[in-house]
């Protein structure tokens, strides 16, 4: 592509924080852990975002607030919360 494309993202969706429900139950992040193993996410996760949270599991990168120091492309985050 020429150098006067440019590529913007919208993070319009899922960029919740890692933290327990209203009561103090930590179902979401449980939830989260399942679904990346249910859904075999690790190849479609950001891959240094992997590499660097490697010890807290694959999980951690489906959250928007840890994923989004590894995009490069700009992106705008929308949040009606």
């Amino acid at each position: 592509m020429p150098a006067s494309v440019q590529t913007l993202g919208l993070a319009d969706a899922m960029f919740s924080l890692e933290s327990p429900s209203w009561d103090g139950q930590p179902l979401f992040p449980e939830r989260m852990a399942w679904g990346y193993a249910a859904w075999n996410s690790s190849a479609s996760i950001n891959q240094r975002c992997l590499k660097a949270h490697s010890a807290s599991g694959g999980q951690h990168c489906m959250y928007g607030g840890a994923v989004a120091s590894f995009i490069t492309t700009p992106m705008f985050v929308l949040n009606s919360k």
